[in-house]
């Protein structure tokens, strides 16, 4: 049987090529197919080392290889068992525990963790690695389980509610490996174990705080995932019509809920036994927010809070913090300490002075001098009063103040009176306003009258005004006596 690749790197870079392809049954076992057709987990293998079959023949062929640990670019990885002598599920490796499979009804070719299919049944190599193990050529890493990863987030400076949805991220992109690494077919290198592009400069990291941080800053503290195509139900951004956070995304078969987080990981796995804290430095780093909090940088050192020596941009940055200390805070911390220092040196020589002159016959005439002036300028604080004379002032202090508050009562009683009486004033001038243009009124009309009435005694003018006139006089003759009454 004649292989299409000459070894495992060439074998990754075509499976690559397949990325975002659907998944259908059956497909990829009627020969070579354009890429792009629907394939199945074998299918893809057939399409990418020109092989023919499924998983019971393919898990025959090549040489078996021991572990994963020892696995290379292009190696077959077999997961359980279908039958007997026939695993379920095959994926062609590409280091730093990753994988290229095609998973199943309802997903694409995608980047899977081979921690993510259950106990592997067997590894196969049918072509040399070609670039050395570990994936596109890097060395195999230390590996973290999911509570670590949520951890390493948090400690991140990470939203501690978004540590799940990172973790499974982590775990989709790198499978946990610190030193995963991806090459991409831009030329562009993934890397860390959230798998940050080099053109993110000095972000893409394998130490581990410094990808932390990276990931980080670019999910805006988890807000959006975005930038990793395992967010995406293609696994591929969405360049095949993949719907982010849709069904089928790579980064859901890792998520859990409810998984607390371990914080105990040591933060930076290029020197893990370096940066074991101790349990005064991890409360110190609790309460000032974390293991990249400002205080705590000055407290312990930019080296501690940046991993100096991881890369170069970490130098960078702890090499620019301790420059800030010298020539910004150096010049105003040093004429504070030197204030604080000779006050303090001031305060032990006087108190060194006065212990050794209290014993003596001037010290304590000084003493004397010194309560007598604060019994009369400073009474309330009691120096060089008995229990009496310091209870006597007390009690006459006390009367005081219940005078006071007295006069003070008094006070408020008067000015209330005298609002009230104001009140009081204010309404009888208004009711005396109201009268007084009650009497114009009247003088008015009165006015009026005079006018329109004739002077006594006739002469001319208006004609007067008639008044009712007296009623006509009758003569009524009784009914009895015929006698006259006048009405």
């Amino acid at each position: 049987m004649a292989l299409t690749v000459s070894n495992g790197t060439e074998a990754v870079k075509k499976a690559k090529s397949w990325l975002g392809t659907p998944y259908c049954w059956g497909g990829g076992h009627s020969g070579s197919v354009p890429v792009g057709t629907c394939v199945d987990c074998s299918g893809l293998v057939n399409q990418v080392y020109g092989t023919t079959g499924n998983t019971f023949t393919q898990v025959q062929m090549g040489a078996p290889v021991a572990s994963i640990r020892e696995a290379g670019p292009g190696d077959l990885v077999f997961f359980g068992p279908l039958a007997p002598g026939e695993p379920h599920h095959v994926g062609i490796y590409v280091g730093n525990n990753q994988m290229i499979d095609a998973p199943h009804t309802g997903t694409t070719v995608r980047r899977d963790s081979v921690s993510g299919f259950g106990t592997i049944n067997a590894i196969r190599r049918l072509v040399p690695p070609g670039a050395g193990n570990g994936g596109d050529g890097t060395a195999a890493g230390p590996v973290f389980n999911y509570a670590q990863l949520e951890g390493i987030w948090i400690q991140a400076g990470g939203n501690a509610q978004a540590a799940s949805m990172a973790a499974a991220i982590a775990m989709a992109e790198s499978g946990g490996n610190a030193n995963a690494s991806n090459t991409n077919t831009n030329g562009s290198i993934d890397r860390g174990l959230w798998q940050i592009n080099s053109t993110n400069g000095t972000m893409s990291s394998f130490d581990v705080m410094t990808n932390a941080r990276a990931a980080v800053r670019m999910s805006n503290q988890g807000q959006t995932w975005r930038p990793w195509c395992t967010a995406y139900s293609d696994g591929a951004c969405g360049s095949k019509g993949g719907v982010y956070l849709g069904p089928g995304a790579p980064y859901q078969k890792f998520l859990k809920q409810g998984v607390p987080p371990d914080m105990s990981v040591p933060i930076n796995a290029t020197n893990a036994a370096a940066n074991q804290p101790s349990v005064q430095e991890a409360s110190l780093d609790s309460a000032l927010f974390g293991t990249d909090g400002p205080i705590l940088c000055i407290l312990k050192g930019p080296e501690h809070c940046f991993n100096a020596g991881a890369s170069e941009g970490d130098k960078l940055i702890a090499n620019s913090i301790k420059a800030i200390v010298h020539m910004v805070l150096n010049p105003i911390i040093q004429p504070i300490a030197g204030v604080m220092g000779i006050t303090a040196g001031a305060v032990l020589m006087l108190g060194g002075s006065w212990i050794l002159v209290s014993g003596t016959r001037a010290g304590q005439g000084v003493a004397g001098t010194g309560k007598t002036a604060a019994r009369i300028f400073f009474p309330q604080l009691g120096i060089g009063m008995g229990a009496t004379e310091r209870t006597a002032y007390r009690t006459q202090q006390t009367a005081q103040m219940r005078i006071a508050g007295r006069e003070r009562l008094s006070a408020q009683e008067a000015t209330q009176r005298e609002q009230a009486a104001g009140v009081a004033y204010e309404r009888r001038m208004e009711a005396m306003s109201t009268q007084q243009l009650l009497d114009l009124q009247a003088m008015a009309y009165k006015e009026w009258l005079m006018r329109t009435r004739p002077p006594r005694g006739g002469g001319g003018g208006p004609t007067p005004r008639q008044g009712p006139q007296p009623r006509a006089i009758r003569a009524k003759t009784g009914p009895a006596r015929g006698r006259t009454r006048l009405t």
